[in-house]
């Protein structure tokens, strides 16, 4: 487990919104997306120090993300999270 305060694998456009990351012995890599503001948050998420051209899906929703280089783009409502498999 990579914890948002020590990893630089994953970055967030946003300070408000962290990304803690597991990968799995598959190499699947797992990210949390979580906003800790009391204010949605909005972030540009660039994944290319884990994956270059990675496919990206929602994991809750079970729906793949539109990647536009090696970053997704967020929208997290405040004190909330997301997982997205990769």
């Amino acid at each position: 487990v990579k914890f948002y305060y020590d990893q630089k694998e994953i970055r967030s456009s946003n300070p408000e919104v962290a990304v803690t990351y597991y990968t799995c012995t598959a190499g699947r890599t797992l990210a949390v997306i979580g906003n800790l503001s009391a204010q949605r948050q909005t972030a540009s998420i660039d994944l290319g120090g884990v994956k270059k051209d990675p496919s990206v899906t929602d994991e809750y929703e079970g729906k793949p993300m539109i990647v536009s280089g090696s970053s997704v783009s967020v929208d997290i409502p405040a004190r909330h999270f997301m997982i997205i498999g990769l």
